[in-house]
């Protein structure tokens, strides 16, 4: 089966550009969809306590391609408590590149 979006916290973005563990080589492919707002609202629901989650549609790395997939259509960022700052966690994107399952 193929799906239309996956996220992932642990991969490299464009040109080296990492997110999670993407810098030390690791990758995930974390989550796979074919709706994209169940995804991006299950990955905002996805912090912990004291953790704001947001997704965001117009980050530099929104066009930009993904290492697991094509091209970067949302990220994942969390918002510090002051609201300054915004932590990209993960990106999601199109057409992943899933993993051959055999049954």
């Amino acid at each position: 089966m193929r799906y239309l979006y996956g996220a992932s916290f642990n991969c490299r973005v464009g040109n080296g550009n990492a997110i999670g563990g993407g810098g030390e080589g690791d990758i995930t492919l974390d989550y796979l969809s074919n709706d994209l707002k169940k995804l991006e609202e299950t990955l905002e629901g996805s912090g912990t306590a004291g953790r704001n989650y947001v997704i965001c549609n117009t980050h530099e790395y929104v066009g930009m391609h993904c290492e697991l997939g094509a091209e970067v259509v949302s990220v994942l960022g969390d918002v510090e408590p002051d609201g300054e700052y915004f932590h990209v966690i993960a990106v999601i994107f199109e057409t992943p590149h899933c993993p051959t399952i055999v049954e």
